[in-house]
């Protein structure tokens, strides 16, 4: 049975990825080289689609263009032990672990700052815009509150 050959409108509906970014990620070298017909037209196999989805999978775990590349890479070499796709995926993990802990400390912040104001003082006396105003913040960055802080 002969493969099915997509344009790239049915291959952007195929794998509900948009036109623009299917003609990124083969700028990225992210999707083989197609043949092009008489007239121009790119026509895609299912094996492209396939390319597409493993990219999105990949995108939603949290690997980059770069990252996935060279995944695409060593599945297509398939060649040796899966070695480097984990050492590929521990310093993801070891990446959105830092994510994490920055995050927290963010809301840890804004928390003290919510805590440290009552919301009914004049704009110009709020100790939140002052924190943020200062050439020096009073925003500490470690893990223990201030004192205005009711978690304390």
């Amino acid at each position: 049975m002969p493969t099915k050959l997509l344009t790239i409108g049915e291959l952007a509906k195929a794998s509900a990825t948009n036109v623009v970014t299917i003609r990124y990620y083969e700028k990225c070298d992210l999707l083989p080289i197609v043949e092009r017909t008489e007239g121009g037209h790119r026509l895609y196999t299912n094996e492209t689609l396939r390319y597409l989805q493993f990219i999105q999978h990949a995108k939603q775990v949290g690997f980059n263009l770069g990252d996935t590349r060279e995944l695409l890479k060593l599945k297509m070499a398939n060649k040796g032990t899966g070695q480097k796709v984990k050492k590929l995926t521990l310093e993801k993990i070891q990446l959105i672990d830092d994510k994490i802990t920055a995050l927290q400390h963010m809301k840890h912040t804004l928390n003290e700052l919510a805590n440290s104001c009552n919301g009914k003082m004049p704009v110009a006396d709020c100790p939140i815009l002052t924190a943020l105003s200062a050439e020096k913040p009073s925003i500490k960055k470690s893990k223990k509150s201030l004192p205005c802080c009711k978690h304390t």
